[in-house]
């Protein structure tokens, strides 16, 4: 690969490089997971020690990720946990609470969001800040796919009948191949825009005899 891939400076050329070595293909997919969610390089390190030979390693990764791939991913770390840090009075009740509420109406409540480090004298991530961060990503689609599965099951009822597991992210079916065109109602609701963010989600469909045989598939 010649000089060491996080020295480009082109992120295609970054892209490029990635793609080409399976190992970091992985680390770079680690490290983009972990950070947005409030990793450190050492943790990352301990957790994966078959993919960062030492702390360093990782710590030049997550730097580059943040410089270059994802340079408002701090600035949205604060947001969100200074979001989660603000104390809201609950209408009928004789307290207040944090908590982050996702466009669903799903609160999550929360006692830690920052704390004070003495020896830095500053604010650093609390006890609970890895949470918050991914709260609301993750039960936003979470939602997202109820609220699918919801207007499926109304408007299209047969097509609901091909349903066999929701799996995290995902949706299996089992469709008749003669029928395979109409799938694509499914993929319509599952694109529509997520309420509050007007923000669509990239649905991806693969096809197959079965499970463990399966081939992206344009529909």
């Amino acid at each position: 690969l010649g000089t060491p891939f996080w020295e480009a400076s082109d992120p295609e050329e970054l892209m490029t490089r990635i793609k080409v070595d399976a190992r970091l293909y992985d680390q770079a997919k680690t490290i983009t997971y972990l950070s947005w969610y409030g990793g450190t390089p050492f943790k990352i390190y301990l957790d994966n020690p078959d993919l960062f030979a030492k702390v360093s390693e990782a710590e030049r990764l997550q730097e580059l990720f943040f410089s270059q791939v994802a340079p408002v991913a701090r600035s949205w770390q604060e947001k969100v946990l200074n979001r989660a840090h603000q104390v809201f009075a609950v209408p009928g009740r004789p307290f207040e609470l944090k908590y982050l509420q996702n466009p669903y109406g799903y609160r999550f409540c929360f006692y830690e969001a920052w704390k004070w480090d003495k020896k830095k004298k500053c604010k650093i991530f609390g006890a609970q800040a890895k949470d918050i961060l991914s709260a609301l990503p993750q039960s936003t689609v979470a939602g997202k796919l109820i609220e699918s599965l919801l207007d499926i099951r109304e408007e299209e009822e047969e097509a609901f009948s091909w349903l066999r597991w929701p799996i995290h992210d995902s949706l299996l079916l089992e469709v008749p191949e003669s029928r395979l065109g109409e799938a694509k109602k499914i993929i319509d609701i599952m694109q529509r825009p997520i309420p509050e963010l007007q923000l669509s989600l990239e649905v991806g469909v693969r096809v197959g005899k079965n499970w463990g045989r399966m081939e992206e598939a344009g529909l």
